[in-house]
């Protein structure tokens, strides 16, 4: 048997390579493979040699795989999918229902109170609507929330590239520059008198920035932490 060709099982390599993060995949995978040869000389077989490369691949995944950070970015992807379906939903509703009874008999179309469609039975019901097999995309885009987002994300970007924020201070400047025109909206509602044709319109400036900036936001915080992932 040529041991010098043998190589640890594919599998469990390509679990390494998938799970470890980039700072110490390299190291750790070149010394579990180092090793993994050292113990097939010592043991003159492959069998155990692999039974061990399992065993060392899969405690160590364990380690990497059930950290404080990979938690986190676990709850950061399933919060992203969860506001990218309720925006959905519910910019689509205000776009596409046809019941004019839901807005005219719920004052918090009209006093700004908005979040409190999320809690209306009728909101959740609505998802089962035949315009949601069509999958429309077309009312999803507004000028004037693609200009603030735009801003808000390069201003970010910058602030992160200069000063190299830490994880918790990045991610509650992204939330205040996603929600800040949704504030202004409340703010408008609760000093102005709206009539219905520029309640649509503001409501999708409140809505459609969180859309827009929630992806690149989360892509940057899962960036920030994998990088802070530390050796075990």
């Amino acid at each position: 048997m040529n041991n010098s060709s043998s190589q640890p099982p594919k599998i469990a390599n390509t679990l390494l390579h998938i799970i470890l993060p980039s700072q110490v995949k390299s190291d750790i995978c070149g010394d579990l493979h180092e090793e993994f040869h050292q113990y097939i000389k010592m043991e003159k077989g492959n069998i155990m040699a692999n039974r061990w490369f399992w065993n060392q691949t899969l405690s160590t995944c364990s380690r990497y795989l059930f950290t404080r950070e990979r938690l986190l970015s676990v709850l950061t992807v399933l919060i992203t999918i969860a506001i990218l379906a309720t925006l959905y939903i519910a910019i689509t509703l205000l776009s596409h229902a046809t019941d004019a009874t839901f807005y005219y008999n719920n004052e918090f179309w009209h006093n700004g109170k908005i979040h409190l469609l999320f809690f209306e039975a009728k909101f959740w019901n609505y998802t089962s609507d035949p315009i949601f097999q069509r999958f429309p995309i077309a009312h999803l885009t507004d000028l004037n929330s693609g200009i603030w987002s735009g801003f808000a994300l390069f201003a970010l970007f910058k602030l992160e590239k200069k000063f190299q924020l830490s994880t918790m201070f990045f991610s509650a400047l992204a939330i205040l520059l996603m929600i800040c025109p949704y504030i202004y909206g409340v703010i408008l509602f609760q000093v102005s008198s709206l009539d219905n044709k520029e309640i649509g319109p503001l409501i999708a400036l409140m809505w459609l920035p969180i859309m827009y900036m929630v992806i690149p936001i989360a892509y940057l915080i899962l960036s920030k932490l994998n990088s802070s992932i530390k050796p075990i």
